[in-house]
């Protein structure tokens, strides 16, 4: 569903020398398409060693979870992926979308919307969602390919 971001397996971390010049750091969360049905994880984000942020137990069948932080004042972030107690089989975690935030930009990145669905219909999709907070406006994509970024077939929706 999602073409670009950091995979990783638990238990992990990832850290990043961000000296205080970004933002906003945004992903959206979850068990990666390629996991087992078995995984299980918790995501946290750090900031120069402060937890800023716990995932619940996040499962293959979880939905994925937005995430957007400040971190104007951080100088060192952490991504980290825990194994969640029942061992790290299929523990295949995504930081889907990956995003920082430079200072001075204009507007936060908005959240990914919630709620999608999409019904399917004589030669369509409907497509229906619940707008973020933040969010001017959204492109939609389509591809036929799995994981392939796809072509806009709809702009400013």
């Amino acid at each position: 569903e999602y073409s670009r971001g950091l995979g990783t397996h638990a238990a992990s971390q990832i850290v990043y020398n961000v000296e205080k010049r970004y933002e906003r750091f945004s992903s959206v969360v979850g068990i990666d398409d390629s996991s087992s049905r078995s995984g299980s994880v918790i995501f946290e984000v750090y900031g120069d060693g402060a937890r800023l942020y716990q995932s619940p137990v996040l499962r293959a069948d979880s939905p994925p979870v937005p995430v957007s932080l400040t971190i104007s004042t951080v100088s060192q972030l952490m991504l980290r992926v825990l194994d969640a107690g029942d061992g790290n089989t299929g523990d295949i975690a995504s930081w889907a979308s990956a995003h920082l935030l430079p200072k001075g930009t204009d507007a936060p990145i908005p959240l990914p919307p919630g709620g999608l669905s999409a019904l399917p219909g004589d030669r369509r999709v409907t497509l229906s969602w619940q707008p973020s907070a933040n969010a001017v406006s959204y492109k939609v994509y389509r591809s036929t390919t799995p994981g392939a970024d796809g072509s806009v077939v709809a702009s400013s929706v």
